[in-house]
């Protein structure tokens, strides 16, 4: 599991993807389950196979514990890849808005269920990690500063336009 960005801000969209490769074997994925802290909202439509569209998608974010789940058909495979050689990867991606309720500084952890043909995984807490930064987020990849006010306009070279 990877995140785009692990120090997102209130308003920025990350991505959360999953990438699955098999070794000798062919499997076929049924349901992945991204569990995410309650203040993430996913980002309808997002959800992507291999850059193609998950149309059946339960939403839980916000819940508690906050979840999407994709629901599918996806084979992953390896066949025709001896001794250390894997398939090709296949990933998932979603993508999630942070909200004001998240709790800045504080790292809060993701984790993903995996349901396939070749057995059930839950990776409990190793996804990644998303700390939310302080500041005012800008979408995908941006972010503003940091406005937090610590200047004054009543010295200097501005003191002298204010009554």
């Amino acid at each position: 599991m990877t995140v785009s960005d692990s120090t997102p801000k209130v308003g920025d969209t990350i991505t959360l993807s999953t990438s699955i490769k098999r070794r000798v074997a062919i499997e076929t994925i049924s349901r992945v389950k991204q569990v995410v802290p309650t203040c993430l909202s996913y980002v309808a439509g997002s959800a992507a196979w291999n850059d193609k569209p998950v149309d059946n998608i339960e939403d839980g974010s916000g819940e508690e514990p906050g979840y999407v789940l994709a629901k599918g058909s996806w084979t992953v495979d390896g066949t025709g890849k001896l001794g250390n050689n894997w398939s090709a990867v296949s990933t998932l991606a979603m993508q999630f808005t942070v909200n004001p309720s998240c709790a800045t500084g504080e790292t809060m952890s993701t984790t993903m269920h995996i349901t396939g043909s070749l057995n059930n995984r839950t990776d409990q807490d190793k996804g990644p990690t998303i700390t939310v930064a302080k500041g005012i987020g800008g979408g995908i990849g941006g972010g503003l500063p940091d406005l937090g006010g610590s200047g004054s306009l009543d010295t200097g070279s501005l003191g002298s336009l204010l009554p």
